[in-house]
């Protein structure tokens, strides 16, 4: 076994380096990547080449010190195009506001002493570590850190309904371990959010107890959220309540009250963060139903009708 650098291929071999031949039958060109940012152009600025390796990321795109220049460089644990795709709508923005204000040129300025230089790729590969001298740093926090998290760096404020036990709950949980910017979680039970609250420890989350089935509950909700975290990307209605009995023996208190919750709460939940919603690039709203909604089993007369009535409310 020789590990060496192959300088050219003969008509017996390959030739290394140092002069020496080695013949082969067959040969798999399966190692000496080289990375290169950027096909390998030469930046100069005002008459000075630039050197990239002496350069940290700004948001995976720009690059500190250099104008109006940026490039899309995907995520390496997801798919390439998502980081690209954000890429894209960040320039999107920034040259659509830089031509409504006049200006010329866009610099990031890396002002934070506190801010250190780490390896802008975690892979352990090869071709990787010998490029990290060669390329371009990441920053050790925001915005100068690629974090590979597509929820994290959307800059995603969640709404969940119905977070203080169970399903909720357990969507908070996932949101924070993705490391989502905010979120906004609701329940009618403050014990409940408190617990979800201690759960998720450091993340940027905001408590909300009110009813879904109290529209003026609902439209102070939304100030509170719009105030607390200034935007919304994703609506997760998630509150919902059982009944059991069929139309002959439950009352109707009862059926509207499961209605107020199951139905109305989806309605409130939608209709009331849709006008900010709507601002965004990309936002989602998520209506968690039931397959009661589609199959109404004896018994269920009420939960099945406020779970098929907003089966279709995504479409409006």
């Amino acid at each position: 076994m020789v590990t060496a650098t192959i300088e050219t291929f003969t008509e017996k071999g390959v030739r290394l380096a140092s002069g020496e031949e080695i013949e082969a039958d067959i040969i798999v060109t399966a190692t000496g990547l080289v990375l290169k940012i950027m096909a390998g152009l030469t930046l100069v600025v005002d008459g000075e080449t630039v050197d990239l390796s002496k350069k940290i990321a700004y948001k995976g795109m720009m690059y500190n010190d250099v104008p109006n220049l940026a490039q899309a460089f995907g995520y390496t644990n997801a798919s390439w195009t998502l980081k690209c795709d954000l890429t894209s709508e960040y320039v999107c923005r920034l040259i659509k506001h830089m031509d409504e204000h006049g200006f010329r040129s866009c610099t990031p300025r890396l002002n934070d002493e506190s801010i250190t230089r780490e390896p802008a790729l975690d892979f352990n590969s090869g071709y990787v570590l010998r490029a990290l001298g060669e390329i371009p740093s990441q920053g050790s926090k925001m915005p100068w850190r690629l974090h590979q998290n597509y929820v994290k760096e959307k800059d995603s404020v969640a709404v969940i309904t119905g977070a203080g036990s169970g399903i909720g709950r357990a969507l908070a949980k996932r949101l924070a371990a993705e490391g989502i910017v905010g979120l906004a979680i609701a329940d009618v039970n403050r014990e409940g959010l408190e617990e979800t609250a201690m759960i998720l420890g450091d993340a940027n989350v905001s408590l909300h107890v009110v009813d879904v089935a109290d529209r003026a509950a609902m439209a102070s909700f939304v100030d509170a959220v719009i105030s607390e975290h200034g935007r919304v990307t994703h609506v997760i209605n998630n509150a919902g309540v059982a009944l059991g009995g069929t139309l002959k023996e439950v009352s109707l208190d009862e059926i509207e009250w499961l209605m107020g919750v199951n139905f109305w709460g989806v309605v409130h939940g939608t209709k009331l963060f849709l006008p900010y919603l709507v601002k965004e690039p990309e936002a989602h709203i998520v209506n968690i139903s039931s397959l009661f909604g589609l199959v109404a089993p004896p018994g269920q007369t009420a939960y099945s009708q406020a779970s098929s009535r907003y089966a279709g409310l995504p479409k409006l």
